[in-house]
């Protein structure tokens, strides 16, 4: 099981990470961190479609406050506990 710490202020950046991570096969949870520095800047992303797309779960997190953090671990226990999760094939091309 890994959970994928991403900021969502560099959102970019970090999905090239996510994207690795998906490849190895293995139980992802992201920790969408930094939530309200994405609102307050009056940016959107819509995470639960973009959840939807890559079959790997998604939650806000304000980390330095505490706020979505028992929303994760529920998360990554349901997700572990699931155990049939399909994995994501990333088509690269050649």
């Amino acid at each position: 099981m890994i959970i994928n710490v991403v900021s969502a202020s560099a959102l970019e950046r970090n999905l090239y990470l996510t994207t690795e991570l998906i490849d190895l096969e293995v139980p992802v949870v992201i920790a969408l961190n930094m939530y309200d520095e994405l609102e307050q800047s009056g940016r959107t992303f819509d995470h639960k479609t973009f959840s939807t797309l890559t079959n790997t779960p998604i939650v806000p997190t304000v980390g330095k406050r505490g706020e979505g953090i028992p929303s994760l671990l529920e998360k990554v226990i349901s997700v572990y506990q699931e155990n049939r999760r399909r994995p994501v094939r990333i088509p690269y091309g050649r």
